[in-house]
């Protein structure tokens, strides 16, 4: 205990010594925004000043050294890199991969597909339609899987329906889903599969979602409100922009690293040079094919949704209303 009680003395010198008056300040109102000034301890809130200016000078640098994309400070500023990354939950499911054959052709649409996509009848946002429910927080758990799995499954059953979406459980993916990790990590097939084989998934309500692993429980009698709205993988925009069109999909991306994290607009493209190793789910819940737009640069934006903080009110709007264009590895519905 005096060990570490010592070792956050240090890091308090440490981030003292390097923060300005000025970032002293901007830290002051961010831990104000975000809820960090709730921390007790005086060291580790002197620590987390210094996380935050290192933070800050990446999120400029990256301003920086990228145009057509802004970045800014947000919830997850005051989180060292290895903290954050441990946030991303995706591991994927590489027999399942290695059996999909391969629906889609890459990243470029064909100049069939992107005549069709003109009429605007293709380009959808599933959130306007009514059928997702509102962006959600995973907290520290790195359940992402869960949620990215539970939402398709709210939205599919939604739309098949014809009822408002209802929040299933995510903690009851999290606790039962023995082929996952918890919080340490899963897929989102590894949910669809298991609601198939264990009577479907209950509601948040009956299950609440608390924010870590736990055991698996209420599975007598249990009452589901849905069953899994899993059908199959898709690879490439291709065939996410075909399979948009019945549903919301869930996608993996590379977001434990400063391009996602800091992102605030603009369209992140392989240009930028991010990190391509995938390690978080997300759902995409909609597309617009600018094809008749003047000032566009024909690129296709896909909608997405994802689990932020809810202090974090800007990500969670961005989140869930303006997208990006995205260029996931791999995309199951």
């Amino acid at each position: 205990m005096m060990k570490i009680q010592f070792s956050l003395a240090l890091f308090a010198v440490a981030a003292q010594a390097k923060c300005s008056e000025q970032m002293k300040a901007k830290f002051q109102g961010a831990a104000a925004a975000f809820g960090w000034d709730k921390i007790q301890d005086v060291h580790e809130m002197e620590f987390r000043m210094g996380v935050f200016s290192d933070n800050q000078h990446t999120v400029d640098n990256l301003n920086k050294k990228n145009k057509g994309v802004s970045f800014a400070m947000n919830g997850s500023g005051n989180l060292t890199d290895e903290e954050f990354a441990r946030m991303q939950g995706a591991k994927p499911d590489l027999e399942a991969r290695a059996a999909n054959n391969g629906n889609g052709n890459g990243r470029n649409l064909s100049h069939e597909k992107r005549a069709l996509l003109a009429d605007p009848q293709y380009n959808i946002n599933w959130v306007d339609e009514g059928v997702m429910t509102p962006v959600k927080n995973q907290s520290y758990c790195g359940s992402c899987w869960a949620f990215a799995a539970s939402s398709v499954m709210e939205g599919m059953e939604a739309i098949q329906n014809g009822h408002e979406p209802v929040r299933q459980s995510e903690q009851e993916a999290v606790d039962c889903v023995d082929k996952a990790y918890g919080c340490k990590g899963g897929w989102m097939n590894y949910y669809w599969d298991w609601t198939k084989d264990n009577g479907g998934a209950q509601s948040n309500e009956a299950y609440p979602y608390e924010k870590k692993t736990l055991e698996c429980r209420n599975q007598e009698n249990k009452v589901a409100i849905a069953t899994s709205a899993s059908r199959g993988l898709v690879e490439g925009v291709d065939a996410m922009i075909e399979q948009l069109q019945h549903g919301p999909l869930s996608a993996a991306v590379s977001a434990g690293n400063s391009c996602w994290r800091y992102y605030e607009s603009g369209v992140l493209s392989s240009e930028h040079e991010c990190p391509t190793s995938i390690d978080h789910g997300v759902v995409i819940v909609g597309v617009h094919n600018p094809v008749n737009d003047a000032t566009s640069d024909d690129q296709d934006v896909l909608f997405r949704k994802c689990t932020m903080a809810s202090r974090d009110e800007k990500r969670a709007k961005q989140c869930e209303g303006e997208g990006e264009s995205l260029e996931p590895n791999r995309n199951g519905i």
